[in-house]
C-alpha cells in the first residue's frame, strides 16, 4: 500500500488531536473499496495511523455491505467479532458504515449491541471529525450515534490510500443507477445515477498514474450510463479518448456496463484506441419461468 502524492503532502500538517489508531475492514464490491481508500486517505492526512492488524487498534471502523443476505451476514459477524475486540481488546470505539448502515441503520442498534456510530453512505467524510472527538476522549465509553440518512454526493476522490496493488486502481465513474430492477437494491442504497464530471475523473485518473497505477479498472453501478445525466448524451466514449492521453498509462478495462447503453460508438472507441483493454464487464441476471 502506498500514500499518493497529496495524501503525503497532508501528513505535514500541525495535529491539534493526539493521533488515534485505526482498523479498517472493507467488504463488499469495488465501490466500496473506493470508499474506504477515500476515507483513510482522509484520516491519515489528519496525523491518524492505520494498523495491518485492524483488530489491534483503538478505532475499528467496517465498512459493510448490505446487497445480498450473505453479505448482510458476513457484515454482522465482522461487526461481532469487533464487539469482542472492544469488550476484550485495544478497541475503544467501533464504527460500522457503508450500504449495511445506509439500508439497516436504525436495526443495527438491535442486531449489533455495541456499536458507536453507525454511519451511512453520505456521512463517511465526516468520519474525521467524529475521531477528533474520539481522540479527546478515547478512553471514556461513547454513547450510539447516527448520521442523518441520505445519499452520497459526487466528489474527485482524490489523495487516496491505495488498497490495491500498486500496478492497478479502480476509477470510480459515478454513483447510484437508474434502472428498477426487481432484484437489486442498489438504487435504494445508493440512489439514482450521479455522473462525476468529466474532469473530475481525468484528475483523479491523473493522481492513480502519479502513483504507480498502470491500469485503471473503470467502474460504477451502471458505468455505460456515464454522462448522461450531466450532458444529455452518454460520455464514456469521451471519457476513454481523455483516458487514452495519459502518459504512463498503459490499459484501460471497463467493469459495469448494461446492455441497453451500449452504444455503437462505445464499442468503435473501445476496438480503435490502444490503451482500452479487449475486455467488457457486463453482468447478465436470468430469470426462470
Amino acid at each position: 500500500m502506498k500514500y499518493s502524492t497529496k495524501a503525503k503532502k497532508k501528513r505535514k500538517k500541525s495535529l491539534s488531536h493526539s493521533p488515534i489508531s485505526i482498523g479498517l475492514y472493507s467488504l463488499g464490491c469495488t465501490k466500496n473499496l473506493v470508499d474506504s481508500e477515500v476515507l483513510l486517505g482522509d484520516l491519515l492526512s489528519t496525523g491518524h495511523f492505520a494498523l495491518s492488524h485492524p483488530q489491534e487498534a483503538e478505532i475499528i471502523i467496517i465498512n459493510t455491505c448490505g446487497f445480498l443476505e450473505a453479505a448482510k451476514k458476513e457484515s454482522l459477524e465482522f461487526i461481532e467479532h469487533a464487539k469482542e475486540y472492544k469488550k476484550n481488546g485495544n478497541c475503544k470505539t467501533l464504527i460500522v458504515m457503508g450500504c449495511l448502515a445506509q439500508r439497516y441503520g436504525k436495526e443495527i442498534q438491535n442486531w449489533a449491541e455495541g456499536v458507536d456510530y453507525i454511519v451511512p453512505l453520505s456521512g463517511y467524510k465526516r468520519i474525521s471529525n467524529i475521531l477528533k472527538g474520539e481522540a479527546q476522549k478515547i478512553r471514556q465509553p461513547s454513547s450510539l450515534q447516527i448520521q442523518v440518512r441520505s445519499k452520497q454526493e459526487v466528489f474527485p476522490e482524490v489523495a487516496r490510500y491505495r488498497l490495491t496493488p500498486r500496478h492497478y486502481a479502480y476509477l470510480r465513474l459515478s454513483e447510484g443507477c437508474n434502472h428498477n430492477c426487481s432484484f437489486c437494491v442498489i438504487p435504494s442504497i445508493r440512489g439514482k445515477h450521479r455522473s462525476k464530471p468529466l474532469e473530475f475523473l481525468l484528475k483523479e485518473a491523473q493522481e492513480l498514474v502519479d502513483d504507480g497505477a498502470l491500469e485503471l479498472n473503470l467502474i460504477a453501478d451502471d458505468s455505460t450510463f456515464y454522462g448522461i445525466d450531466l450532458y444529455n448524451q452518454p460520455t464514456l466514449p469521451a471519457l476513454l479518448e481523455g483516458l487514452e492521453e495519459i502518459s504512463g498509462l498503459e490499459w484501460i478495462r471497463l467493469f459495469y456496463a448494461y446492455p441497453t447503453t451500449v452504444t455503437e460508438e462505445m464499442l468503435q472507441k473501445m476496438s480503435q484506441l490502444e490503451k482500452v483493454v479487449p475486455y467488457l464487464d457486463m453482468p447478465i441476471q436470468h430469470i426462470s419461468d
